[in-house]
């Protein structure tokens, strides 16, 4: 790909390729920003605050919420692992990716806006709703990733591939963290402190007894999401469209699929990368649906305590995103991956050395001795989980410098013309066993009764994708 030299009308910068003609500043700004508008669902709904919600309080049980939780998931991976290839290689064919983010945009936004209405053990009919609405949301989370992830490759030359990536992932973490923020401060301490720069209710006139400060993150995800989403459809240039319409692109998009797979010979380096992410991505998916998890059943954590946990996390993993940019660009995709997950390996590892009565898995601790380390202040006040803390702030930074770096690397790996396929691919590698961590997870906790040895296999996911990256070459244009 050609060095940037010149700038074309309307601040477009213009690569001495032909073919391509990168976005200005403020167009490459707004496709990062996307992850801004983006990810808060998934910090607020998927991980710290709606879906612990929903398995303890809508449900008719916590077991039942969580296995319902999982059949959601799982119906969505199938169809993802289906459909997210062939979708990406019509918009390869189609071109006007904007159009498709903008469809499954407005589907999230919905579906995360129903979420409202999964009160405290719903009827048949609203629990209906909210589990269509679970489905539909995961699929259009995705999907909306194909399509924004396979822009990357026509908005910025390869030499800021890394930091550009990173900096999406950044602001991502960064908007799920301010919204945990808002949300702390106007709907989960009001009411609960004497602090005085707290409401004295929850906001808006929401009560506790029907869970209004758990289910009004719904909304809020759907107006942020929907608001955060203009800059990039205003500011930042699509791929023409090739023309001949959604039937003509459809089956010229699968025909070039069909011969993508069947020449994957030709991409061998790449299915050994792809295979390498499907596994340690499924670890990485396994630390973040658990670590809260985790952290409850070993210190007794509680909504409040967890919220604290996300958010200080979040402001970590914005650095890590910005990071994990730097050390791309400098050394390449494939070592800053390698050292990513390196580091998840030794933080989530030290993470397992903690416990309520073991600091580092050598040192007896009473809890009784670490409370009032914090004087009037109801969370973290006994050293091991000050530990605990510590260690999930260096996994936070690592997890998202690997999403970013990862990212990075496949398009470096790829032909630009293939990238909405490989995206598409690369979807399914993230998603085709995404059952296998939560699997290994429970079956080794429910064998063992230990929390800790099933929190494990997730690690040891992780460790084998490590090991098989080893087996990628690095791109020469790197």
């Amino acid at each position: 790909m050609g060095h940037t030299d010149r700038l074309g009308s309307m601040g477009v910068a213009v690569d001495t390729t032909p073919a391509i003609r990168y976005a200005s500043a403020a167009g490459q700004f707004s496709w990062a920003l996307y992850e801004w508008a983006r990810n808060p669902y998934v910090i607020l709904i998927t991980v710290y605050i709606w879906a612990p919600y929903f398995a303890s309080h809508v449900a008719s049980s916590p077991a039942s919420g969580q296995a319902l939780v999982s059949f959601a998931h799982t119906i969505s991976g199938v169809t993802i692992a289906i459909l997210s290839p062939i979708l990406g290689a019509i918009g390869d064919a189609a071109g006007n990716r904007k159009r498709w983010i903008t469809g499954f945009t407005v589907v999230l936004a919905l579906g995360s806006w129903a979420l409202w209405y999964a009160e405290p053990h719903a009827d048949d009919f609203l629990m209906t709703v909210v589990f269509i609405a679970m489905i539909a949301n995961a699929i259009a989370y995705e999907f909306t990733a194909v399509f924004h992830n396979s822009m990357l490759p026509f908005i910025c030359p390869r030499t800021r591939l890394g930091g550009l990536s990173g900096l999406g992932l950044a602001l991502g973490n960064g908007g799920g963290l301010l919204l945990l923020v808002f949300s702390l401060w106007a709907f989960a301490l009001p009411g609960l402190t004497h602090w005085g720069f707290l409401p004295d209710a929850p906001l808006f006139g929401l009560s506790r007894d029907n869970h209004g400060p758990d289910r009004i993150v719904g909304p809020l995800v759907s107006i942020w999401l929907l608001v955060f989403t203009i800059p990039m459809l205003l500011l930042t240039p699509d791929v023409p469209s090739r023309g001949g319409g959604l039937l003509k692109a459809a089956r010229r998009g699968l025909n070039e699929l069909s011969q993508t797979l069947r020449s994957l010979r030709e991409y061998r380096n790449v299915a050994v990368y792809l295979l390498a992410r499907t596994i340690f991505a499924d670890g990485k998916l396994g630390i973040l649906i658990f670590s809260g998890v985790y952290a409850a059943g070993t210190f007794g954590w509680g909504g409040l305590s967890l919220t604290i946990y996300g958010i200080t996390l979040s402001v970590f993993a914005f650095f890590g995103g910005l990071i994990g940019g730097v050390i791309d660009d400098r050394f390449g995709s494939k070592r800053a991956l390698q050292i990513a997950l390196g580091a998840i390996l030794l933080s989530v590892g030290l993470s397992l050395t903690h416990s309520k009565e073991l600091l580092f898995g050598l040192i007896l601790f009473d809890p009784a001795v670490g409370h009032g380390l914090w004087p009037g202040v109801p969370f973290f006040s006994t050293w091991p989980e000050l530990a605990f803390m510590g260690s999930g702030i260096f996994t936070a930074m690592a997890i998202t410098s690997a999403y970013a770096t990862a990212r990075s690397l496949l398009v470096r790996l790829v032909p630009p013309e293939k990238t909405s396929q490989f995206f598409g691919l690369y979807a399914l590698s993230g998603t085709a066993t995404s059952f296998l961590a939560p699997s290994l997870i429970g079956i080794v906790t429910a064998s063992t009764g230990n929390q800790r040895l099933g929190f494990s296999m997730a690690l040891v996911l992780v460790a084998i994708g490590f090991v098989i990256l080893f087996a990628v070459k690095a791109p020469k244009n790197n």
